[in-house]
């Protein structure tokens, strides 16, 4: 998971800009695109989370499949 920002529930302008673009490793569950980007969303502080993207190689037609995961779908 490479998150963007993190925010501060007790002051909502100190937000944090993850320019390091460290990502973090996850234990993930589910195989589609779309099951992981829900998966990802769920994961994430409701309070902060905007939308989610996931992206699976598909080995038998080579390439990519994406899914989005936002407050509206």
């Amino acid at each position: 998971m490479l998150p963007t920002y993190k925010g501060d529930r007790q002051d909502p302008r100190n937000v944090v800009v993850n320019d390091s673009q460290h990502i973090f490793p996850l234990n993930l569950y589910e195989n589609t695109p779309e099951e992981l980007a829900e998966e990802l969303y769920r994961m994430i502080d409701g309070y902060f989370v905007v939308s989610a993207v996931a992206a699976v190689w598909n080995f038998n037609d080579q390439k990519w499949e994406f899914a989005v995961r936002n407050l509206h779908a």
